[in-house]
């Protein structure tokens, strides 16, 4: 049977990664909330993951942009008294990380070889960049002007990005095969699925 779910996340890409999670392990978006940034969320997330009794709740953060040295420092400090189904999970190191980890996937969408994909994905210092370089590598105009940022411009990502990476998370990301790439997104997805 379909379970319901909200979930709270930082911006519009990370809101489809969440949903194609959920659709994945046999739940459905209620609500969507937040797409404010990381300060939104650990401004409310007390609020949200304590009041969560009927429906279930996905809170999902970039842990780089926590500022704190370990997820579980996250979630100790962010959500304390949690419901037992209030899932907090912490992205390593961002939502770009979990798009990376799917490498046949990403390969195909930005127009590489998968050779220049990233095997550890989780270790990457800045996966966003790390995408938006692998971006300006790719055989397709469209990818490079879509996706990466203009030279001389002081954007840090294409006109698209946002777009696009939404329509990759929507309609092409693997998650089974990311899920063997990234820890932290087999933990989520497992989470999800004891729910």
């Amino acid at each position: 049977m379909t379970q319901y779910a909200d979930i709270l996340v930082e911006r519009p890409i990370d809101r489809a990664a969440a949903e194609a999670i959920l659709n994945h392990c046999g739940h459905q978006l209620a609500t969507a909330y937040g797409s404010r940034g990381v300060n939104y969320i650990k401004k409310k997330l007390t609020a949200f993951s304590s009041s969560a009794k009927d429906i279930p709740l996905l809170a999902m953060v970039d842990f780089m942009d926590t500022q704190l040295p370990c997820p579980g420092k996250v979630v100790e400090e962010w959500a304390p008294n949690r419901t037992p189904i209030c899932i907090v999970r912490i992205v390593v190191r961002e939502i770009e990380s979990w798009a990376l980890a799917d490498r046949n996937g990403i390969a195909s969408f930005l127009k590489i070889d998968i050779n220049k994909v990233p095997q550890d994905v989780e270790k990457l210092t800045d996966p966003k960049l790390s995408l938006i370089n692998l971006a300006r590598q790719s055989k397709s105009s469209n990818v490079k002007k879509y996706m990466a940022p203009e030279k001389d411009s002081t954007a840090l990502v294409g006109k698209l990005y946002t777009s696009e990476m939404i329509r990759y998370f929507s309609t092409i990301w693997d998650i089974e095969a990311a899920r063997e790439n990234s820890d932290s997104l087999n933990r989520s997805i497992i989470a999800l699925k004891n729910l």
